[in-house]
């Protein structure tokens, strides 16, 4: 798995602050997609997510300001990506447990439920999934 980008202490993307991190990868290719060049597992400003850099989300996490994770991309459930993230949740909330996931995914709980694979596994983790792909009709305006 990949890691396209990190937001360290951000109010968008979930309850309180939290640190996000973006996983390149994504067959769903919703129209509207805010950032596309994340399809691309292998997008050439990613760089491959290695053990230290569990190391520093976890440090990062421990700060008590910090209420937990949020998984986007792409798409953490990719193909690539879904083992991957399976043995980050589980160590995250082994290490964590007061901490929340949350996952944004593009697939469906209906696609994810039944499936026998890691995504299943991983919803044991993860405190909050959004789910589905994005639909640009049903996207909120900005405010001023």
């Amino acid at each position: 798995m990949r890691l396209i980008q990190t937001y360290l202490a951000d109010m968008l993307n979930g309850e309180g602050l939290r640190n996000v991190y973006f996983f390149t990868g994504c067959s769903h290719h919703c129209n509207g997609c805010f950032s596309p060049e994340t399809w691309d597992p292998e997008y050439s400003e990613s760089k491959l997510w290695l053990p230290e850099d569990f190391e520093k989300l976890i440090e990062d996490a421990s700060k008590s300001y910090i209420s937990g994770i949020t998984l986007s991309g792409g798409d953490p459930f990719f193909t690539l990506n879904r083992d991957g993230i399976l043995d980050l949740c589980k160590e995250f909330k082994s290490r964590l447990p007061e901490k929340t996931i949350w996952v944004y995914t593009g697939f469906t709980w209906e696609q994810i439920i039944g499936s026998g694979d890691s995504r299943e596994e991983c919803l044991k983790y993860i405190d909050v999934l959004c789910d589905g792909p994005f639909i640009e009709r049903l996207k909120s305006p900005s405010k001023p």
